[in-house]
């Protein structure tokens, strides 16, 4: 049953798109986990994409959560961009779209997680 659900998360377009920029940087995706979230992770170990140690280290435990808490995480209504539209054809490099992905959990992760960010 996890599986299937993994399945259909991977079958939204941001997860399709990054799919197959992972082929085309000669990835091999797991399609255990997000599509999505390999990209954020390619990005940061090989791509020199930086972002604070709490991002990386939440994006790379991403990899093994289990599908209701993605959903809870990526699809809830507080987010500022759905992740199920369909524009993510028009970001062409791996970079850039991974760039974005960042951005989106990390925005997510203030919510979800505000003691993770220092204010001062």
């Amino acid at each position: 049953m996890i599986r299937s659900e993994i399945e259909d998360l991977n079958n939204i377009s941001i997860n399709r798109r990054a799919l197959e920029l992972l082929c085309e940087v000669g990835e091999e995706p797991d399609p255990k986990s997000l599509f999505c979230v390999q990209l954020a992770v390619w990005a940061m170990d090989k791509a020199g994409v930086t972002v604070e140690a709490s991002v990386a280290e939440t994006i790379r435990a991403m990899l093994t959560w289990r599908p209701v808490r993605l959903i809870n995480f990526l699809m809830m209504p507080e987010a500022d961009e759905c992740l199920t539209d369909d524009h993510w054809e028009g970001f062409k490099t791996p970079e850039e779209l991974a760039s974005v992905i960042l951005e989106i959990m990390e925005r997510r992760m203030m919510v979800h997680f505000p003691w993770y960010f220092d204010v001062e």
